[in-house]
């Protein structure tokens, strides 16, 4: 009589969709499903399946180091998060803005003040040379 060395595992599965995808995916690599259930972990339901694998099947090592090469692919895919995805992120991108306009603002002031600064500067000196000339011109 031939005794089978199994190994077994169980996975987690938040979705329904992706409970098959993941099974198709695991049955690649040599896993046959046992059983499904699904269990309230948290306020979602989770699927959970049992798994088993031979352990003494053909190129049973090797399907062994490309599962592992696999999961540590999936574990490098990043995602993307728009700019805007939580609320914390917008309080960021409006601290930012602020910091950003603030200095601006105060800049462009300070500009618009010197502006009225040099122009009563200029209309000063212009009436008080004008005034020197018409002093000048009486000398004469």
């Amino acid at each position: 009589k031939i005794i089978m060395s199994m190994e077994r595992k169980e996975i987690s599965v938040r979705t329904d969709d992706k409970k098959q995808e993941d099974i198709k995916v695991r049955e690649c690599f040599g896993w046959k499903l046992v059983k499904i259930e699904s269990r309230r972990v948290t306020r979602l339901h989770d699927y959970f399946a049992t798994l088993e694998r031979d352990t003494e099947m053909k190129n049973y090592k090797k399907l062994v180091a490309l599962e592992e090469e696999h999961t540590k692919c999936k574990s490098q895919i990043r995602t993307y998060k728009p700019i805007v995805d939580e609320p914390e992120d917008f309080l960021v991108l409006f601290l930012l803005f602020i910091l950003a306009i603030f200095p601006l603002v105060i800049y462009c002031v300070y500009k618009r003040n010197q502006k009225k600064e040099i122009a009563h500067n200029n209309a000063k000196s212009i009436k008080r040379m004008h005034e020197i000339i018409n002093e000048a011109k009486a000398l004469l």
